[in-house]
């Protein structure tokens, strides 16, 4: 458990405006969990982390302040990721390894209102990738595709602002 003196938050100051605001004293406790499996040359890898946490006002602002004891804004109770990731080595002449990757988040509903009375609905992602190493002479490519949000989820970690739909990334590297 952390007890936390003069934290500072953001908390709406009307439609779409946040402010800093001070609170005297917070209070914080949680659980992080991690899991990683590999098969011998990373041809498999599976990882999975699940964190559960409250951080709570303990301070009033004033006499009967109905905010004590209750979640800090933004801040999600419990949040999930699990990934695959694979790698297969590949002796041709130009491509050298091909690999993959599939990941889910997922990350609990957030509080909007100090006293708890309205939050942002919980959310889970899906994201995959694909990915090559090929190699000319002492030149070595990566070329990487990813898809990130693939089932095209519609969320927010803050209020008014919208997060990314579905969203498509190409990236080419090169090592000499």
């Amino acid at each position: 458990m952390n007890d936390m003196s003069d934290r500072i938050v953001w908390v709406s100051a009307g439609s779409g405006v946040v402010s800093p605001k001070n609170l005297r004293r917070v209070q914080s406790e949680g659980l992080e969990t991690s899991y990683r499996w590999d098969l011998p040359d990373r041809f498999l890898s599976l990882q999975v982390g699940y964190t559960t946490s409250s951080s709570r006002k303990i301070s009033a602002d004033f006499p009967g302040d109905p905010t004590v004891a209750k979640q800090l804004v933004y801040m999600p109770q419990q949040t999930l990721a699990v990934s695959a990731t694979g790698t297969l080595g590949i002796g041709a002449a130009i491509v050298k390894e091909v690999g993959g990757s599939l990941g889910y988040s997922y990350s609990g509903y957030r509080y909007l209102t100090e006293d708890n009375t309205e939050s942002l609905p919980a959310h889970g992602l899906v994201n995959v990738g694909i990915r090559s190493r090929l190699t000319l002479s002492q030149l070595a490519i990566w070329i990487k595709l990813e898809v990130n949000n693939i089932f095209n989820e519609e969320y927010q970690v803050m209020l008014g602002y919208p997060m990314p739909l579905r969203s498509f990334r190409v990236t080419v590297s090169l090592e000499y």
